[in-house]
């Protein structure tokens, strides 16, 4: 079947469907093709029924979005599974579930063999003796949510010790932090990526929380402004 063009705000997307190859290169290309594994997508027809209907859902869903956005798919990784099963609920609530997947796994390991243009992550960043008790509002939530380690930087040094071989070159990295420990953040990613530029940013309260890594510009073009960004300190 063919779908009829759709508009984007920077140019036009139409797929054609008539091969097995064209299947599998559409699947692939919007970050889908496990579902060539799934047995109810067996035979190039569900597969191309398949593929009429997320053109025509992501079409009503993105209308005057750009091309780029239009193909983004989203991978979210977490060790919980419980937490999996919020961020999924989340997803079918926002209507973005059908292009994202999550997958329950430490850090980096159940895409080791992606690559990406955006990371971002929000790990525990709470130094173990400054977790505070009960009735602080954070005491809670699940202390593997919280506990970032001696230092607080525990968990992302093991992130940025295999992010480096995930990344484009122009990727774009956003990790979130304490205000005491940015620094240290900052301190460890510039060991772990010498050739991206960083940007310690504050949050709404003015406080220093999370860092902005950027390669060499290019498909993603220049930085955009971030959500709660007011002001960065470029190192």
């Amino acid at each position: 079947p063919h779908n009829k063009p759709l508009r984007t705000a920077d140019g036009w997307i139409s797929v054609t469907i008539n091969t097995d190859h064209q299947v599998r290169s559409f699947l692939k290309a919007v970050g889908r093709d496990q579902l060539l594994e799934d047995p109810r997508f067996a035979t190039v027809a569900a597969r191309a029924k398949y593929v009429k209907e997320w053109f025509e859902i992501r079409g009503a869903a993105l209308s005057g979005k750009t091309t780029e956005e239009w193909l983004a798919v989203f991978h979210a990784t977490d060790i919980s599974a419980a937490a999996i099963g919020v961020a999924k609920k989340n997803a079918q609530r926002l209507g973005v579930a059908d292009r994202c997947e999550f997958l329950t796994g430490d850090l980096t390991e159940p895409v080791k063999n992606e690559r990406y243009d955006v990371v971002v992550a929000n790990l525990p960043y709470i130094p173990t003796a400054e977790i505070p008790g009960q009735p602080d509002p954070v005491a809670y939530e699940p202390r593997a949510a919280l506990d970032g380690g001696p230092d607080g930087l525990a968990l992302y040094r093991r992130l940025l010790g295999t992010l480096p071989p995930l990344l484009n070159p122009n990727a774009l990295i956003l990790l979130e932090a304490a205000p005491p420990t940015i620094q240290g953040l900052r301190d460890l990613m510039r060991h772990s990526l010498p050739h991206f530029t960083l940007a310690v940013c504050d949050d709404y309260a003015g406080l220093a929380r999370y860092i902005k890594a950027k390669g060499a510009d290019g498909l993603l073009g220049p930085l955009r402004p971030s959500i709660g960004l007011e002001r960065e300190r470029v190192e």
